[in-house]
């Protein structure tokens, strides 16, 4: 196939811009990407984050902001970090007062 005379390679699938384009315009990689991090990658991540949070060191915290960034980086979408997770649950009263 060639666009004004140039030739241009056809294939299954393309990723540009973060977002996965294939022959059958659907979304399956995409919706496929987005699964994963709620079911694997959060549930770890922010499971028991009412219990640990508070006791957690500003080294974890970074580190584990550091895992969240990269996680939105390899979805290509903002992701909440550890620090506004646990302000949300905390303003929704499931933190006592330390």
């Amino acid at each position: 196939m060639n666009i004004q005379g140039l030739d241009i390679e056809i294939v299954e699938e393309y990723k540009y811009l973060g977002v996965h384009l294939n022959n059958k315009l659907d979304w399956t990689h995409n919706t496929d990407a987005l699964t994963f991090y709620d079911s694997m990658v959060a549930s770890v991540i922010f499971y028991a984050v009412v219990c640990w949070s508070c006791g957690s060191s500003e080294r974890d915290r970074k580190r584990l902001n550091k895992l969240v960034r990269r996680a939105g980086s390899v979805l290509d979408c903002s992701l909440d970090s550890i620090d506004e997770v646990v302000l949300v649950l905390y303003t929704m009263g499931y933190f006592c007062n330390t």
